[in-house]
């Protein structure tokens, strides 16, 4: 697992992308929020292309949190062979393709505590325990929801 972890420089340029959107949630969009925008645009431009795209990736997946987030469409054809994918991958610990497949809409196959989770953990893997905090509590929070809900009915 130690060969997935980030620079520091990346830990604080995602901890500052998840505190933005914090801030966004909580309706805190002005000023500060400004200068946290900044301050992410100044030191993202420091990081490899491929920290870059996995940080913008990162703010895409940040929008779950508020229950706004827009899945990608799959062709009901593909579904199965994604979700073997997925497998796969999360076996491998490939974190890219992880959350690539996460992006997708699997038809229900992949609820959305378990989407949360997965997140968790390749966060976890990158050595950001913030992020992967604020996808598990997310995830505990949507999981106990649907147990609610499933006892109710």
């Amino acid at each position: 697992m130690e060969k997935h972890k980030k620079s520091e420089l990346f830990l604080e340029v995602s901890f500052n992308i998840c505190l933005l959107h914090k801030m966004m949630r909580e309706g805190h969009d002005g000023l500060l929020a400004d200068q946290v925008r900044d301050l992410i645009c100044k030191k993202d431009c420091m990081l490899s292309e491929e920290d870059q795209e996995l940080l913008r990736g990162l703010s895409g997946d940040l929008y779950m949190l508020d229950g706004s987030e827009i899945l990608i469409q799959l062709d009901v054809d593909n579904i199965a062979s994604e979700i073997v994918s997925l497998c796969k991958a999360v076996e491998e610990e490939d974190y890219g393709t992880v959350l690539r497949i996460l992006r997708f809409d699997c038809g229900g196959q992949i609820q959305e505590y378990e989407r949360a989770w997965f997140r968790a953990i390749v966060w976890e893997w990158l050595g950001d325990l913030n992020t992967s905090v604020c996808f598990l509590e997310h995830g505990i929070k949507l999981a106990k929801e649907q147990r609610w809900k499933s006892q109710k009915v």
